[in-house]
């Protein structure tokens, strides 16, 4: 059974990131479009202690491609 935690990505604007812990460690990086509806703009599993800078920039600017 994997367990997730929720935390906004300081120094953004509507950006999350959700931790999900299973045999590996998955995170996925999502944007708040309603209150009951999200878009997840990029996933990946995580093989390293901090998030790598290229797997952040993928995210933001996925994110921007849908900010109005």
């Amino acid at each position: 059974m994997s367990t997730g935690k929720v935390k906004k990505i300081s120094g953004t604007f509507n950006l999350y990131e959700l931790r999900i812990k299973t045999s590996v460690q998955i995170r996925l990086f999502f944007r708040l479009i309603k209150p009951d509806k999200l878009l997840i703009v990029h996933g990946f599993i995580k093989k390293t202690n901090k998030i790598p800078v290229k797997e952040m920039e993928l995210a933001i600017n996925r994110k921007k491609e849908f900010d109005i």
